[in-house]
């Protein structure tokens, strides 16, 4: 989760962090920074936050002290030492990936979830209400870029994948099929996410935001998720991880 305070669907949602981070899953506020995430997840990661995604930083604006600028680090630091992420990062390193297993790992465990609530808190708490406000306004302005611009980031991103992996034909369809599914569950959980956050920054109340993230865990779309990374073989993947040979985590 500073960049953009924004939980990245972000194994994101997944490997993402303790995440929502995943899952991108990307509400508006998590510490975990764009490039922390990338350093952690995998590709869908990154496809999630394509041009359109890859939105303005909200905190920019805040004229955040020093003192605030660490307290939030040492939130982003403690986000990034998940168990359910390094679990899913053996299970993708397996010599056969179990798609069920996989499948319960691409979704947030209530510890998960509840960390995510607490980070948020967390991050309210560093902040003045003045701050606060002029957060919820940051978020409420409209996103930048278009859909052709999401379009050929994607392309992109695909040659990118293509040349890194070698992918098959198949392997390319299923990768389009987890890209597009992300990128449509990443904007539902937006504007699901928006509102709800910015009552919480305003209240305190964590139970709109609770909900909001327990809703964007269901409908991870897990099933395309699995279907790229299942389609890819165990070197492939070591690759996509940036993971030696001989240097796999162990269970």
């Amino acid at each position: 989760m500073n960049g953009s305070l924004r939980f990245r669907s972000g194994l994101a949602l997944v490997m993402t962090a303790g995440i929502l981070s995943a899952c991108g899953t990307a509400p508006p506020s998590s510490p975990l920074t764009r490039e922390g995430a990338a350093k952690r997840a995998p590709a869908h990661l990154e496809i999630s936050q394509a041009s359109e995604t890859a939105p303005r930083d909200p905190m920019a604006g805040l004229n955040l002290t020093t003192e605030q600028q660490q307290q939030l680090q040492a939130i982003e630091q403690g986000s990034s030492q998940s168990g359910s992420s390094d679990e899913l990062q053996r299970q993708l390193l397996a010599s056969e990936i179990d798609p069920l297993a996989l499948k319960g790992l691409l979704k947030q465990s209530e510890t998960d979830l509840a960390k995510a609530v607490d980070d948020m808190v967390k991050v309210r708490e560093i902040l003045t209400p003045q701050q606060r406000q002029m957060l919820v306004k940051a978020l409420d302005q409209p996103p930048q870029g278009s859909a052709s611009a999401t379009s050929a980031d994607s392309e992109t991103q695909l040659q990118a994948m293509r040349e890194q992996l070698s992918l098959t034909p198949a392997q390319e369809q299923a990768f389009k099929t987890m890209n597009a599914a992300l990128q449509v569950h990443q904007k539902a959980q937006q504007e699901r996410m928006q509102p709800a956050y910015a009552t919480f920054m305003m209240s305190g109340d964590t139970t709109g935001v609770r909900q909001a993230l327990e809703e964007a865990n269901q409908t991870m779309p897990v099933d395309a998720m699995v279907g790229f990374y299942g389609s890819l073989s165990l070197s492939q993947r070591r690759s996509l991880l940036g993971t030696e040979a001989g240097n796999d985590p162990q269970s």
